[in-house]
């Protein structure tokens, strides 16, 4: 007897797979999802009595195929759509069933990552798209990452989805080199997100993600093999995920970096990491994501000097956010400078940050109650612990942070 957690791990394994092919073959992302939506209710209804098809990703196919068939037979009825132009979809749709199962089909997720940086989509809403269409990031996450109400994000994503199959926007790979290189920085971002949003998640979509991050990169390293940027954010999941194992106690709560036991990092991942931040640094084209590869590596110094040198993990941060700034590492800046200068410039750093939505942002809140525990405020920083327990979904940090709150 099948259970819903089946059915679950099916659609963390094929649900962006499946949800790219059919968009690739539509052109329409919001009517593939309606239809992928359709199958896994059937699914749920079916398989329970029926049991798992040996081929889950073809059947789903099959049953989105069909809805979409019995959707354009509607459109061609009631709007007088080209059956011909109709055909032709449902054709390509049952070339890619029959195709699904060969090992050498391929995976069009990344060929929808650069459909959703298209220069037709707004700049604000290119990154959370990707996050939603193609790494399955449900709104409100991605919400939390942007620090935007979900409403907002939520309008934002169907008018992008909207543009694209209004614009007939082409469901490919740009094929020249300056194209290509316009869209790349939000297809790393939203790797990059993705990838982050694993490592904070819950074990069993930490896997995925992680994963699915790591995979995508490889495909884009096969693209763009001579790319620094590439190279770099890949060396940051290498240097990050050798971290994993380590980044929880016994009692599942969150261990910080610098209080992690070195013995347990993976020191192959670490090698691996390094080895590409090597091969980007080659090309002399210094960027957001080797700056932030460099803070990595930085940190794992520890495994041979079991010390950090925060002097160096400064003028990093300094440079990253004369580069590219993000709420994120201008807060890690301020932890950053109560290590090199003292607990009360990182303060001050952080108290200066002029950024929307800043209170909301969980970790701001929780490196600011340790900044103000270092400096001796209990009572303030009792009070930025609370709130950044409030805005935990992570049950390993907010176990981590509910210890420091009640050490106070």
């Amino acid at each position: 007897m099948i259970v819903h957690s089946d059915i679950d791990r099916v659609a963390r394994d094929s649900y962006s797979r499946l949800i790219a092919i059919l968009a690739a073959r539509t052109g329409d992302i919001a009517l593939a999802e309606d239809a992928l939506s359709d199958a896994f209710q059937r699914a749920i209804e079916m398989w329970p009595d029926q049991g798992v098809p040996n081929s889950p990703e073809a059947w789903l196919l099959t049953v989105a195929r069909n809805r979409l068939k019995d959707h354009y037979k509607s459109a061609a009825v009631s709007r007088r759509t080209e059956v011909e132009n109709i055909e032709e979809k449902l054709v390509t749709l049952d070339i890619a069933e029959a195709q699904l199962s060969q090992p050498s089909f391929p995976d069009e997720r990344l060929k929808l990552m650069f459909v959703c940086a298209h220069p037709a989509i707004g700049d604000n809403v290119r990154t959370p798209l990707m996050l939603q269409t193609v790494l399955g990031l449900p709104v409100e996450q991605i919400a939390r990452l942007f620090l935007v109400p979900s409403p907002t994000l939520a309008k934002r994503l169907t008018r992008a989805k909207q543009k694209i199959k209004s614009s007939v926007v082409p469901f490919e790979i740009p094929d020249d080199e300056v194209t290509l290189a316009t869209r790349l920085d939000d297809v790393l971002e939203a790797i990059y997100g993705a990838f982050a949003a694993g490592i904070e998640a819950e074990e069993e979509q930490q896997l995925t993600l992680v994963s699915e991050s790591a995979y995508l990169i490889r495909l884009l390293i096969a693209l763009l093999p001579q790319e620094p940027e590439v190279l770099g954010l890949a060396a940051i999941i290498h240097l990050s995920a050798a971290r994993l194992e380590a980044r929880y106690d016994e009692a599942g709560a969150l261990v910080p970096l610098g209080q992690q036991n070195v013995d347990m990092w993976d020191k192959h991942l670490v090698a691996e990491g390094r080895a590409l931040l090597e091969q980007a640094g080659r090309h002399q084209r210094i960027g957001r994501f080797q700056l932030e590869a460099l803070i990595q590596s930085v940190h794992c110094d520890r495994l041979d000097t079991d010390s950090v040198n925060w002097s160096l993990l400064l003028s990093l941060y300094e440079a990253l956010s004369s580069i590219r700034p993000t709420t994120g590492s201008l807060v890690a800046q301020a932890a950053v400078i109560s290590e090199a200068v003292s607990p009360q410039k990182g303060l001050e750093f952080l108290h200066c940050l002029k950024i929307q939505g800043l209170e909301q942002f969980q970790p701001y809140q929780a490196t600011r109650g340790a900044l103000l525990l270092q400096s001796g405020e209990p009572v303030l920083a009792a009070e930025a612990f609370d709130k950044a327990i409030s805005l935990t979904t992570n049950k390993a940090a907010r176990l981590y942070l509910q210890r420091q709150r009640n050490s106070l």
